[in-house]
């Protein structure tokens, strides 16, 4: 039987389809599709039937007979907002956006008051940011449903994401005045205080008016409307902290004040109160920076004894006066918080310290208490100045911490006798072997760093987080296998470690698994994580598309407006920068020097391409043993239900080593750097490197600019700059004209309106890789200074007793290699061999 569009069906095969498309809601695509076939037989021609059944096979996976069933509707039914609003589905199910836009736009010329492709449309446009449409299409949506809250908070949202914090408030208040209840009395509590049985999302739609008051600069309105409102709000805690947080931006100190002693008095461990109380009592105290005055740390110190004797059991009391405090009276109160913490065995006690270690004043403090605890307890079990006798594990945990202090400070030998000794003590006290293996970590020992992890996990073997340490410590060993076969013992049976991982968006193990790959020289199985990980923030970026409409649906608002602006700048995470940095660079190694056989065939028979050959040859061989040695990571040919899993086909990562694009595919992960990353320095000098090589002179001078207002005294940017000039000066005649002035205008103030001679010579540096840079610097803008620059590079060197393991291993690599200095480069292995003799870089 045909059928046209003019026709229409019977009633009961229109329930069929009815049946069909909730079949497809409820993901029940097989009876879906037994069921759309049945119709299709009788209506051979039925445009829309043909579109859904391309749609189910879609979603079962055969995304192209999907497409061509789709099309083919299409062209019997163009006329049909169905057909493309089936098309449109598809093509967001492939995140192709934009078809899937021009789809829906197309469905609703044909159906202009169709809700459900509104609302579809509504949602992707949310995802997009297309902030425009949306509030056009908000507008569609009220004027056809002005009697549905959602309605209203939809277009409330699309204004506000718009920047139009009044017009939004506006909404929000034309729908609250057509929609007022018969009575408002409502004001029947709970014996903790707390209002009963109350609208949760009138609450929150009152909650969220007013943040956008606020953010609207409108103060007194939104403290009004808290006031007016608050038998209609359901949290009373969040009701008193937005009041509390409105008060003060007014200036209403006193009033603030009250309401957040009240907050302290119900929770004294929440830092948020501490802080802004004393934000209410003493802004100038609060707003000064460091170091403070000696009355206004007095001043402060008093507001702080006064709370604590209040609240004696509140550990961030204690805790925050240690970062102000200076002299003795920093030294009275961390020693009493110290000997009390000791005393408790409370092993996070170096990682609450730690961030006080970056005033020297206090490490001079520290490094006169912690040995003299260690030296009394051993001596008489009692703490300096005290009769009073500890017990043994005291002492352990005085050790315990003199071994962390040690460690901070570079005395590997010293933490080590310590943590040994707290072992023969207490032989099954696992933070010991984990400290162990952190100051193993420190001194470059990853080895007997991995073993003393093992140690630890064998301990405890149903410790999630000792397992995930431990396979970290094997990755950075280079174990890679021993690393997957670790963290196996958490997954079932036939699961594969490195999949599953990757399912539970484990990015901490992907990353540092691609850093052993690229230790390794398996560059493109490195690279093949990183991407993995760049991955994971794609789906997280995605994942959020459901909410879009379950937020509104549930008027969690406050939370939404959060969501939206957390995943605008999602890739700004330090996991994914940590990543991108590392793909960045080896992209920019790989573009320098390539690894492949054409690479190698070009080279010539002078000692320099020797050498370069046998580089070559030797990473090559590294990547096979590597791949030679992870038979186990291979995909299996069933999953853990028993369905066949999808085979990978470039499991080491082949085809990024043979893309003939590096410099466009590296800008994968600069551009979300540039974009969410702006606040790190190495986001700029990396963009400079990559753009470098691109030749792209503004883009270069923009990177160098943002880099210089974050730290104008930056090694790796001092060379940068040099580079820079010295191309402007080699190229600049080939810039265009506009080119030419914007640079010429820009680049002395780079140069400190200097020559680039003048710039090098005039740099002061105060550390070993600043000096490595200059000298650098001094070899692009003079090569016959190479003799003195090496000088200088050894001589630092010499005098570097504070230089880490990695900038001796960068200045070791540079000597060789851009200096061409073998010699220079064993005197400075010989250095950092002598004040790192564990590190196994060296041996």
């Amino acid at each position: 039987m045909n059928f046209t569009k003019t026709e229409s069906l019977p009633a009961a095969d229109q329930k069929r389809f009815n049946m069909i498309v909730n079949a497809y809601e409820r993901k029940l695509y097989k009876k879906g599709l037994k069921w759309v076939d049945q119709l299709i037989k009788k209506y051979h021609d039925y445009a829309d039937a043909i579109s859904m059944r391309g749609l189910i096979i879609h979603c079962m996976g055969k995304k192209e007979e999907g497409y061509t069933a789709a099309k083919g509707a299409l062209k019997i039914g163009l006329s049909s907002h169905i057909c493309w609003h089936v098309l449109g589905l598809m093509h967001r199910s492939d995140k192709n956006y934009v078809e899937a836009m021009k789809c829906y736009k197309m469905a609703l010329r044909l159906s202009p008051e169709n809700q459900q492709i509104l609302r579809d449309l509504c949602l992707l446009q949310t995802h997009i940011r297309d902030l425009d449409g949306l509030k056009a299409t908000r507008h569609i949506i009220l004027a056809s449903k002005p009697s549905q809250r959602v309605s209203w908070v939809g277009l409330a949202i699309a204004y506000h994401l718009l920047g139009k914090h009044d017009v939004a408030v506006q909404t929000l208040q034309a729908y609250e005045d057509n929609d007022k209840p018969a009575s408002t009395d409502v004001t029947t509590y709970d014996r903790d205080g707390w209002p009963k049985a109350l609208d949760f999302e009138k609450s929150e739609m009152l909650m969220y008016k007013v943040q956008l008051l606020e953010e609207g600069g409108r103060i007194p309105e939104a403290i009004a409307c808290l006031d007016k409102n608050k038998a209609l709000i359901s949290d009373l805690r969040a009701w008193k902290e937005q009041r509390g947080a409105l008060l003060l931006k007014q200036g209403n100190r006193a009033e603030a004040e009250d309401i957040f002693r009240g907050l302290f008095d119900e929770n004294p461990n929440n830092r948020n109160y501490l802080t802004t109380l004393e934000s209410c009592v003493d802004p100038a105290g609060v707003q000064t920076g460091a170091p403070l005055d000696e009355s206004t740390e007095l001043r402060r110190l008093a507001f702080y004894d006064e709370l604590a004797a209040k609240y004696p059991r509140s550990n961030i009391l204690q805790r925050l006066q240690l970062n102000f405090a200076t002299g003795d009276r920093f030294q009275s109160r961390v020693d009493a918080y110290l000997q009390r913490r000791i005393r408790k065995g409370v092993p996070t006690l170096f990682t609450d310290i730690r961030s006080l270690y970056a005033d020297p004043a206090k490490v001079a403090v520290f490094d006169k208490l912690i040995p003299a605890y260690v030296a009394s307890l051993t001596a008489s079990q009692t703490f300096p100045g005290s009769s009073a006798k500890e017990t043994s594990d005291v002492v352990l945990w005085a050790k315990f911490l003199a071994a962390m202090h040690d460690d901070k400070l570079g005395r590997t030998e010293s933490a080590l006798k310590h943590l040994e000794d707290g072992i023969a003590h207490t032989p099954t006290l696992i933070e010991l072997y984990t400290a162990k293996g952190r100051v193993l970590k420190h001194a470059g020992d990853y080895p007997a760093a991995a073993l003393a992890l093992e140690t630890a996990r064998d301990l405890d073997t149903a410790d999630r987080y000792l397992n995930g340490k431990c396979a970290k410590y094997q990755l950075r060993a280079g174990r890679i296998t021993d690393a997957s076969a670790t963290v196996k013992f958490f997954l079932k049976e036939n699961e594969e470690p490195v999949e599953k991982l990757a399912e539970m968006q484990c990015m901490w193990f992907e990353t540092e698994r691609g850093k052993a790959f690229a230790q390794q020289g398996d560059i493109g199985r490195a690279l093949k994580q990183f991407y993995l990980v760049d991955k994971q923030y794609n789906d997280i970026h995605e994942d959020q598309f459901d909410f879009h409409s379950y937020c509104l649906r549930k008027m969690t608002l406050r939370s939404y407006i959060k969501l939206i602006r957390y995943e605008d700048t999602v890739r700004g995470h330090k996991f994914f920068f940590r990543a991108a940095t590392e793909a960045i660079r080896l992209y920019l190694a790989l573009h320098d020097k390539p690894l492949n056989a054409a690479a190698e065939a070009v080279l010539g028979d002078s000692a320099e391409d020797k050498e370069r050959k046998k580089a070559l040859s030797k990473q090559r061989r590294a990547q096979q043993k590597a791949q030679a040695a992870a038979p186990t990571e291979k995909p299996a040919s069933k999953d853990a239900s028993g369905k066949d899993k999808k085979e990978d086909k470039d499991a080491d990562g082949a085809s990024y080593l043979q893309s003939t694009t590096l410099l466009e595919d590296v800008m994968t992960f600069v551009r979300p750097l540039q974009q969410h990353a702006t606040q790190h320095i190495e986001t700029h000098l990396l963009a400079f490197e990559v753009y470098f090589r691109k030749n792209k002179p503004l883009l270069m001078l923009q990177s160098l600019k943002r880099a210089q207002r974050i730290d104008a005294n930056n090694a790796d940017l001092h060379k940068a700059i040099v580079q820079f000039a010295l191309r402007v000066a080699a190229n600049g005649a080939t810039y265009q004209p506009t080119v030419s002035t914007v640079i010429n205008q820009a680049l002395p103030e780079l140069l400190n309106k200097q020559t680039p001679k003048q710039f090098v010579e005039a740099y002061k540096p105060a550390t070993l890789l600043q000096v490595l840079r200059n000298a650098e610097a001094r070899l692009l803008v003079d090569p016959a200074s190479k003799s003195q620059a090496i000088k200088l590079v050894v001589d630092a060197a010499s005098k570097a007793s504070d230089a880490t393991i990695e900038t001796f291993s960068t200045v070791q690599n540079a000597l060789a290699t851009t200096f061409g200095d073998k010699a220079s480069a064993t005197v400075v292995a010989d250095l950092a061999r002598k004040q790192y003799p564990r590190a196994t870089l060296w041996k």
